[in-house]
């Protein structure tokens, strides 16, 4: 302790970013998931999928691009529920082959 308070000694930086490889081996490929759109914004072309499923594996929402939504499906609205799987990318986990489900 110091005469501002307490202090931090011997400390070491643990990195959370996990490696393309070391995310891969977290979902089997074809895994589907179910969650909502969190956000879409039309002009860029991508969103966000909160998913508690994908986030307890990932730590984070799913990006997805306007690309991964069926044939003739150009934009999704927030709160919409898809269903989806993860590809991981050189940016980290990204949503695939996305379906629209029915409320």
């Amino acid at each position: 302790e110091n005469s501002r308070g307490p202090e931090a000694v011997e400390v070491q930086i643990v990195s959370s970013t996990k490696t393309i490889d070391q995310l891969q081996k977290l979902v089997t490929p074809g895994t589907t998931f179910v969650g909502i759109v969190k956000g879409f914004n039309l002009e860029k072309g991508w969103g966000h999928i909160e998913c508690e499923k994908t986030k307890s594996i990932f730590g984070r929402d799913i990006f997805f691009m306007k690309t991964s939504l069926p044939f003739g499906v150009s934009m999704v609205n927030k709160g919409t529920y898809v269903k989806f799987c993860v590809n991981i990318t050189d940016k980290g986990p990204q949503g695939e082959n996305i379906r629209v489900l029915d409320s």
